[in-house]
């Protein structure tokens, strides 16, 4: 009898181990995995990386509360346990999507490094409270359910039964998963698929002979026959109140744009040789802040004046490369002074800095 309540025990350990790591990676996919399929299919930057570290830790956390829950046995325990772990999940998905990302912009892209230019912080504050609250409970909900889940796949007659039971466990954590996915990442993530959307609306429109949506077409028209190039979307700015609205900025192969979605719905796009390039050499040439539609802190107004003198009448400036809230440029002067200006876009086109390119 003892043997027999030994395997027993032994089956449930094993058996919590196995839901523990279902459930850990079933909320791993639905949080991080999904959300780097769908920037992947938008052809934005996908979080592939980030994806994939996440979803091994949280994987791992998962088991290993899952056998220590099975081996204490207590209902309210697995609810305090699942609980914290609700937590600990929330915060890692806001820590990947509102600080890791910095880090993995600069590891990328060095160009941008010590530049922070997803100065998210702000968005946690909207709803970190609701999300710990949520999600905890939610997953301390689902920790109590797994607790019976186990108890009934070992006491199971069939392979078919036992199965079921596993899946329903994945089902309920990866139910979790798009809960925590709906409210920390949706937001970011809206403006890029909406305007990837509006992209394919209006190139299948064109295919088919029919009109698309006014609104997408009216918006994209600034970018002519661009949008039948290749292309790569970078996430841009946020709304810091509400997060209804945003900006995306689009690669075409180093030719530059910007485009800005409200709501869901994609409101405006234009050439950034026409929005930053422009303003910057409208500022060179003499312009007042205010008609060139960019604001110079007082304290880089010097550098700025004397980065104007060493350049030189007309000198050529391009676009280098856009992400977050900042917009590179190189510019080359007649007498071959060379500069690498950032600029920030933090509501207004706000001048940063330049720097003399060796």
């Amino acid at each position: 009898m003892d043997m027999i309540r030994k395997q027993h025990q032994a089956d449930l350990h094993r058996m919590g181990l196995v839901f523990g790591l279902l459930a850990g990676l079933a909320y791993g996919l639905a949080v991080w995995g999904w959300n780097a399929l769908q920037l992947w299919q938008a052809a934005a930057e996908p979080a592939w990386l980030m994806a994939g570290v996440s979803i091994l830790l949280v994987t791992g956390v998962g088991g290993l509360v899952g056998w220590l829950c099975a081996r204490i046995d207590n209902a309210f325990v697995a609810f305090l346990a699942w609980v914290t772990v609700g937590v600990l999940f929330s915060w890692l998905a806001m820590q990947t999507n509102y600080h890791l990302i910095n880090r993995v912009v600069e590891l990328l892209y060095p160009e941008f490094g010590g530049l922070h230019v997803y100065p998210l912080e702000s968005f946690i504050r909207l709803f970190r409270g609701v999300m710990f609250v949520i999600i905890g409970f939610a997953s301390g909900l689902a920790g109590v359910f797994q607790l019976y889940l186990v108890e009934a796949a070992v006491n199971a007659g069939t392979t078919a039964g036992r199965v079921t039971i596993i899946i329903v466990n994945l089902v309920i954590f990866a139910a979790v998963g798009l809960i925590s996915d709906y409210i920390c990442q949706r937001p970011l993530r809206e403006p890029l698929v909406s305007l990837a959307y509006s992209i394919n609306e209006v190139k299948s429109a064109a295919a088919e002979g029919r009109e698309p949506d006014g609104m997408s077409k009216r918006a994209l028209k600034v970018l002519g026959e661009r949008i039948n190039r290749p292309y790569k979307m970078f996430s841009g700015t946020n709304d810091p109140n509400s997060l209804i609205s945003g900006s995306v900025h689009l690669d075409f192969g180093g030719e530059w744009a910007m485009c800005t979605v409200f709501e869901g719905v994609l409101s405006y796009c234009d050439l950034s040789e026409k929005i930053f390039a422009g303003r910057l050499r409208c500022l060179l040439d003499g312009g007042t802040q205010w008609a060139c539609m960019i604001q110079v802190p007082e304290e880089t107004q010097a550098e700025l004046q004397a980065v104007s003198a060493d350049l030189g009448d007309n000198p050529q400036i391009r676009v280098v490369r856009q992400m977050g809230d900042a917009v590179l440029l190189d510019l080359q002067g007649q007498a071959g002074a060379g500069y690498r200006c950032v600029l920030r876009l933090s509501g207004n086109t706000v001048y940063d800095r330049c720097l003399l390119i060796d």
